[in-house]
């Protein structure tokens, strides 16, 4: 047990220092390309002096080994800054939009989850023929599909021809004077399309990845001898297809939800969802540089948490995995 606490603690160090070398390579690049920050707030009638005083508020004076140093001492103290954009420390702001992006990410993951799973398991269990090579068809095109076009043809469908859904925004106007069961229903309304653009390849992972895993181990040696010794179906798939395919259909399922954790960037744009993308965007557009470093941060450590999360999981299913996961 002791080793295994061990091997841990080193892992989470070595994702530590990912996210540190992550974070300040986003830091030192973004100080390096051409652009002033200052610039939307330096009017031509300000004098030298005046202009070099705005450029003093924001640090940018300061030589980048300067500024990188003052950006370490913040980070080990929690301090992520002053947004320039919106005049309030990063952390508050992010705290303000990151709540959207978890929970519209937790729900897409889960329709993923079950539903592709479910797909493969139905699509499985059908004999060969024409409906079952659709499925695959079908899967196969819509992985291929970028999701600003899956969301782009939602909206020509659902909003702009049959006038269904609304194509954008959480809420529309008049929202504050409906009562709460009102307000549920049309922030659920207006999440339709956003979820079903944002989960639709995520169904296709799940969907390709747990059916080819089943049909592959259908094929094994140990599996045919149980089928020929008239083993039930079922307890062939509890007992001996799910415990195989659990490990790496944990670690699609961690790498999937990193990176709907870490921002459905293109999705919220598309729909103009108040989530980490809006503020990502905007923070890359007008150079916020204390708040496009917030959000990597945020983003970085997602991914590396679902990672590490994922692994331990994994540990934790099949002993023998440990050493080879934390090796």
């Amino acid at each position: 047990m002791k080793k295994i606490v061990c091997l841990f603690i080193r892992k989470f160090f070595s994702y530590l220092l990912t996210l540190f070398l992550l974070v300040s390579a986003i830091f030192i690049l973004l100080r390096l390309t051409p652009g002033d920050p200052a610039a939307k707030y330096i009017s031509p009638e300000l004098n030298s002096e005046l202009a070099g005083k705005v450029r003093d508020s924001f640090h940018l004076n300061d030589s980048v080994i300067t500024q990188y140093a003052a950006f370490l001492k913040n980070i080990i103290t929690g301090n992520l800054g002053v947004s320039y954009e919106y005049h309030r420390p990063v952390i508050n702001v992010i705290s303000d939009f990151l709540p959207f992006t978890v929970i519209f990410a937790l729900i897409s993951f889960t329709l993923q989850f079950i539903l592709g799973i479910n797909w493969a398991l139905f699509t499985v269990k059908m004999k060969k023929g024409v409906f079952k090579k659709l499925n695959d068809v079908a899967a196969l095109a819509v992985y291929s599909l970028p999701v600003f076009l899956i969301g782009i043809f939602l909206i020509y469908i659902f909003s702009l021809t049959f006038d269904l859904l609304p194509s954008g925004d959480l809420y529309s106007t008049g929202f504050d004077s409906k009562n709460l069961g009102g307000k549920i229903i049309e922030i659920c309304i207006h999440s339709i399309l956003p979820l079903v653009t944002l989960s639709l390849p995520g169904i296709v992972i799940f969907y390709r990845y747990t059916k080819e895993n089943i049909e592959g181990l259908r094929q094994k040696n140990f599996i045919c001898y149980l089928i020929s010794n008239g083993v039930p179906e079922k307890e062939i798939f509890n007992k001996h297809i799910l415990p195989n395919i659990l490990p790496q259909l944990i670690s699609v399922s961690t790498v999937e939800l990193s990176l709907l954790l870490s921002g459905a960037l293109i999705t919220e744009r598309l729909f103009n969802l108040p989530g980490m993308a809006r503020i990502t965007v905007l923070a890359i557009e007008q150079r916020d540089y204390p708040l496009i470093v917030g959000t990597t941060l945020v983003a970085g450590v997602f991914v590396l948490v679902c990672s590490l999360a994922g692994e331990i999981i994994r540990g934790l299913i099949d002993k023998r995995l440990m050493r080879e996961v934390f090796s």
